[in-house]
């Protein structure tokens, strides 16, 4: 079974704040309260942020059945109107209209796929933003360290 990028992300960042949480009711890290609740504000912050990307991030859809049935009917329409072309130059207007037809529906799927590109361009950053404040975090963490050694 797939799961969903944005499902997986907030999960983790619960559990994250779940240990947090947990981290900070044991004695051997009482110094260090005021960074657990810190962490596990972020982390929770972290996934009520990816929660809302699913519908910020909202994904192009293609309607299969269209290209399909323009496909059909380029297909249909080609030899019907070769078979009844008088002359040889119609049939070569015949198919230079279906090559026509057929670039144009390769135009829309390229767009199709450039919207796509864009979306996942566009998850691609919000997780690294993400990421970004995860380091910051493991320099807290590190730093908070010190006090233990």
């Amino acid at each position: 079974m797939e799961m969903n990028v944005f499902d997986f992300i907030a999960q983790l960042e619960k559990d994250l704040a779940d240990h947090y949480i947990r981290l900070k009711s044991t004695a051997r890290f009482r110094e260090s309260h005021s960074v657990f609740d810190f962490m596990n504000s972020h982390s929770r912050g972290h996934a009520e942020t990816v929660e809302t990307m699913r519908e910020k991030h909202a994904k192009p859809h293609l309607d299969n059945s269209f290209y399909l049935h323009v496909s059909k009917q380029i297909q249909d329409s080609l030899t019907r109107e070769i078979a009844e072309a008088k002359r040889a130059s119609e049939a070569f207007d015949v198919l230079a209209r279906a090559e026509e037809l057929v670039g144009k529906m390769y135009i829309i799927l390229s767009n199709h796929y450039k919207e796509l590109g864009d979306f996942y361009h566009s998850i691609s950053e919000d997780i690294s933003q993400l990421a970004e404040e995860e380091f910051n975090h493991r320099d807290i963490l590190k730093k908070e360290k010190t006090k233990y050694i």
